[in-house]
C-alpha cells in the first residue's frame, strides 16, 4: 500500500494560495516564545472529519476528508488581510487556486489581540477555513478470473 503525506500536500496548497493572494509570510504552527515574521499568517490544523468512504473490488479505497485549518493573521493590516481571505474563500478564484483540495466555507473573523514575545500588544485575527480533499489508497487483492470444479464419480 502506498502512502502519501496529505498533510504536507494540503499545507503547501493553502500556503501557496495565501502567498499569491496576500504576498506575506505564511508559516506552519508556532513555537512558544519564538518571534514571528513581521505581518505573517500562522496555519494550524484543527481537526479532520471523514465525510465519505468507498472502496472497490480492485483494492482502491477513497476517503473524502473535511479539514478545518485555523489561520492566524498578525501585525499591521491583519484585519484587512483576514477579511480579504474570508471573502475570497467563498469565490471561484479560490476553487481554481487550490489544486489538491476544494474550499467549503469559513467561520466569522475573531479579533483577538495578544502580547507578543517582546511584551507588546499585537493585532491578531483568527479565521477558521474548511476545505475538503480526497485520500486514495490502493492495496493488493488476490483474486482469480477463473474457477474450475471437477467431480469424480465413485463406483
Amino acid at each position: 500500500m502506498q502512502t502519501v503525506d496529505y498533510d504536507t500536500l494540503i499545507y503547501t496548497d493553502v500556503r501557496k494560495y495565501l502567498i499569491e493572494l496576500l504576498a506575506c509570510p505564511v508559516i506552519r504552527g508556532r513555537q512558544n516564545y519564538s518571534p514571528l515574521p513581521e505581518g505573517c499568517i500562522v496555519m494550524q490544523n484543527i481537526n479532520d472529519e471523514q465525510a465519505w468512504q468507498d472502496y472497490d473490488d480492485d483494492g482502491n479505497v477513497v476517503d473524502i476528508v473535511t479539514r478545518c485549518i485555523q489561520l492566524d493573521f498578525f501585525g499591521k493590516d491583519a484585519g484587512s488581510r483576514a477579511r480579504l481571505v474570508a471573502t475570497m474563500w467563498k469565490t471561484p478564484y479560490t476553487c481554481d487556486a487550490l489544486t489538491n483540495s476544494a474550499p467549503l466555507y469559513c467561520n466569522n473573523l475573531i479579533s483577538q489581540q495578544f502580547v507578543n514575545e517582546k511584551g507588546i500588544y499585537e493585532d491578531r485575527y483568527i479565521l477558521d477555513v474548511f476545505l475538503q480533499f480526497q485520500v486514495n489508497y490502493e492495496y493488493n487483492v488476490d483474486k482469480t478470473d477463473q474457477l474450475s470444479v471437477s467431480i469424480k464419480a465413485w463406483h
